[in-house]
Order: structure tokens, then sequence, then C-alpha cells
């Protein structure tokens, strides 16, 4: 079989995102599937991903319509295009009906370059599948535009939902329309989380209800985890030396979205550290630079920058303990680190009410303890300072890792090929 993935997002790009396509692209490979992707160019200073609008940012001193390494096309990305600038000479109101009337205005300066990337590199080939992730919403318009061009099956890649609980009013209306509009033709859909999936069918219980799909969860890469000559021996040193002055010292890999429960932790260890001598430090690794949480100066927290992902996956091991906050009220309760958090072997802090399918997971780790209250808070991080509370081993931990979902996608793509050939007869 052969694919076509589109993304935004991948490597050498460092973001989740960036990780989970390449990880599609890599163990697809290992399944004996021929891959090709097109994606977008990100210079040198982007490819750090430390900005939280990366994807609204056109690269420096790229003047290529693309560029090709072996299966991958990298291609240009025209930030002001010519919607945009319209766009925002519109007043207000109208300003949004023209924006979702062409779905994504923001990052329309991506399709030209791509879709004369498949033309030059890619239009040859016979594919069994194209795959988009989104977001961004451009990504819906590129697979729906590739497919008609290419007569090709398309899959949509949900890494994050398109349409979530904060959506209300015409903003949800024209989301549904997009959203119907896209996946009418779709031959399935990937979703990130059992938890997104179930939001999708509940809201889209009828339209939709024939559509194949599966769940691929981001996992690890023991692959990535195990090349030790990638670990920042510096930011290493730089962690044990925070280790060496206080009692505990609790890490958050990645940014902190809106939404997310992270005052609990900081009200605790703010709480914890007034009635204690012994101190808990939270360290914040890789926070975006644009997160409003940056500009906050708070007793007890420390701000480490962004690191590749072998260094994070180790500094993951070296914490005391791993803090989890999850998002309130959402459909699910997963974060791109919360895989990592349970593959690393380390104690996980969960903030308060997690989800249902987040406590799935939770029962495939004997590391996990969801706090309820500042009590149960105290008193977990005081057993785990004093030896109570130790890392527990787990079994198989098969589940966590990346190679597993990618070959369930594997799996669900082969069968949808046969379905669609049997209806094609």
């Amino acid at each position: 079989m052969r694919i076509l993935l589109l993304s935004l997002y991948y490597p050498p790009l460092n973001t989740i995102a960036a990780q989970r396509i390449g990880a599609f692209e890599k163990y697809l490979r290992s399944e004996g599937f021929e891959v090709d992707v097109i994606t977008r160019y990100y210079d040198i200073h982007q490819q750090k991903g430390e900005s939280m609008f990366l994807g609204f940012e056109q690269p420096v001193d790229f003047n290529e319509g693309y560029i090709r390494q072996e299966n991958v096309v990298y291609s240009n990305f025209k930030g002001d295009n010519e919607k945009l600038l319209f766009s925002q000479k519109l007043p207000p109101i109208i300003r949004g009906f023209y924006n979702y009337s062409h779905i994504d205005v923001f990052h329309y300066g991506w399709l030209e370059y791509m879709m004369n990337a498949y033309e030059k590199e890619f239009s040859k080939n016979k594919y069994d599948f194209i795959i988009s992730s989104y977001g961004p919403p451009v990504m819906l318009l590129a697979a729906k535009m590739l497919s008609e061009r290419s007569k090709t099956p398309y899959l949509i890649d949900f890494r994050d939902s398109y349409i979530d609980e904060r959506d209300k009013g015409l903003h949800l209306f024209f989301k549904k329309q997009i959203q119907k509009k896209i996946l009418t033709n779709a031959s399935g859909m990937i979703f990130s989380t059992e938890g997104m999936k179930d939001y999708f069918f509940k809201k889209w219980n009828t339209t939709f209800k024939e559509k194949s799909y599966c769940v691929v969860y981001n996992g690890v890469d023991s692959e990535v985890n195990a090349d030790e000559k990638m670990v920042d021996k510096d930011i290493v040193e730089k962690f044990m030396s925070i280790k060496k002055g206080n009692m505990l010292v609790l890490l958050h890999t990645g940014t902190v979205y809106n939404g997310q429960n992270i005052q609990f932790f900081l009200n605790g260890i703010k709480q914890f550290n007034n009635i204690s001598e012994k101190k808990i430090v939270l360290v914040f690794l890789g926070l975006a630079k644009n997160n409003s949480f940056v500009s906050i100066d708070l007793p007890n927290v420390i701000y480490l920058p962004k690191v590749n992902l072998p260094s994070a996956l180790r500094l993951q091991e070296l914490a005391d303990a791993l803090v989890l906050p999850v998002w309130d009220g959402r459909y699910t309760g997963f974060s791109g680190k919360t895989i990592e958090y349970l593959a690393s072997g380390n104690i996980v802090l969960c903030s308060p009410n997690p989800q249902n399918d987040l406590l799935g997971f939770f029962k495939k780790s004997s590391n996990v303890y969801v706090l309820d209250n500042f009590n149960m808070f105290e008193n977990i991080c005081t057993d785990i300072a004093n030896g109570s509370i130790c890392r527990k081993f787990v079994n198989d931990n098969s589940i966590f890792t990346r190679k597993y979902w990618v070959k369930e996608l594997a799996v669900f793509m082969k069968e949808l090929k046969r379905k669609i050939e049997a209806l094609n007869l």
C-alpha cells in the first residue's frame, strides 16, 4: 500500500504534532507501506518549536517553492496571503463570514505551494489513501482538494477536535457546516483519543455513524528514548542542581493550555511551602515563550528552555514526580505529554476530576495518583519525599508506544482498503 501524508507539522520541527506524523511515516514504513509526505518548511529558528503561533509564521530566507528530501517535500508558506489581507480590510462581522466561507484564511498561503509540490513530485504515484492531519483547518481543505485532484480516498487525522465544547452560536453553526462538507466524502477518520471519538459520534450520531474510524494515541518512541548521545548534558546538570537544593522537584513538560488546571498544583505548592521548612519546586520545561504563564513571577517555580525529545524524556525520569493538569469539563483529559508521562515509569500526579478516557489509561500504570484536594497533595508529596511511595515497575508498556498505535492504524487501513474494493466490485 502507498500513503500520502499531509501535515503542516513534521520533523525536524520539535512539536508533539510533528512527532505524531513523523511516527506515522516511520512505523507505517516498518509495516511495509510506502509513504510520502508533503509538509511545510520551517527555518532553523522555527524548528525549535518555541512559539504557540508557529503555524502562522512565514519562514525567513526561504525563496524556493519547496525542497525535497527523499520521500518528504517541505513546501513554502506565505503568511500574508491575499485572502488574509483582504479579510483584514473587512468589518468584523463580515470578516467572520468571509473567513469561515474560506475555512482557514490564516493558512491559505500553504495550499498553492502544496498543490504545486504534489504536481511536480508525487502526481505520478498511485496512492491508496491520503491522510491529512488536522489542525489547522486548512488541512481539512487540503485533503478534499488533493483527493479530488488525484481521485484518491482520504482520511482525516483528528489529533485535535475541530469542534469542541467551546464552540457556541454562529461559530458552532459554521464549523458544523464545514465539517460536514469535508467529511461527507472522507473514507474515514482517525482520532487521537477514545474521548475524542466518543464526543464526535455523540455530536454526529446520525450523519457519520457509518464512517470507518480508528483511534491512534500519541505514544512514545522507544528508539528516541534510548538515544543517549542526543541528551543535553547541560540541561541535565542544571536540573540535578535544582534537585539538590529542594525536598521535591515536580516537572511539567511542554505548554500549558487554556483550561488545564495547573492552578491546582501552583496553589498546592504554595500552601505546602508555607507550612513546611522543606520546599517543593515546580519546573516548567519548554513552556512556549508567548504563553501568558511565562511572564508570571512565581515563588518556587523555575522555567527551563525547550529541549530535544531525548533530553525531555531524561528529565521526566529524573524528576521526583510529574504533574498532569487535566482540562476542566473537556471531552478528553489527554494532552500531548500524557502517555510520555505514563511510559516514563515515574510517579504522575493528576489534578482532580480526570476524564474517563484518561482513567482507562491510568489502569495501565501503577504510578498515577489522582489528587482530589490539597490534603491528598500534601500527603502524597510527603510520602514521595520520605520514600513511602516509590515508582512501581510496569510489566508491559507496549501500549504506551507509537509503534503499537501506528500498527493499529496499518491494520485499519488494510481492512478499509478491502472494504472499499468490495464496494467497487
